[in-house]
């Protein structure tokens, strides 16, 4: 279409399109949100395990040494999540431009 056809009509349905995608990007940053805050609470518990480590006995030792384990596992997937979810962040963006531009 050219600028001459685009109508306040057209204008309106592009932005009525865009709001679910806007409010989906809301959603998954409040997502990001708590799972950079579950992320700081992970590596903090890490923290205190690697200080306690170093006055444990063997068998504490043990111990902390495979709450280490799981806790690094769950880092793992908080930092996967949290990219995913940047990722469709960014993907919903590039989904939004495209619905601005479609009428050009």
């Amino acid at each position: 279409m050219s600028p001459d056809h685009l109508s306040i009509q057209s204008i309106g349905q592009v932005i009525q399109f865009a709001i679910g995608p806007v409010v989906l990007i809301s959603g998954v940053g409040l997502i990001i949100l708590s799972l950079t805050n579950r992320l700081g609470r992970i590596v903090d518990r890490a923290r205190l395990l690697v200080a306690e480590a170093k006055h444990a006995d063997a068998m504490r030792l043990a111990q902390v040494h495979s709450q280490l384990l799981v806790l690094r596992e769950r880092a793992h997937l908080t930092r996967v999540a949290v990219t995913l979810a940047a990722t469709s962040v960014l993907l919903v963006g590039v989904l939004i431009t495209t619905l601005f531009l479609a009428p050009f």
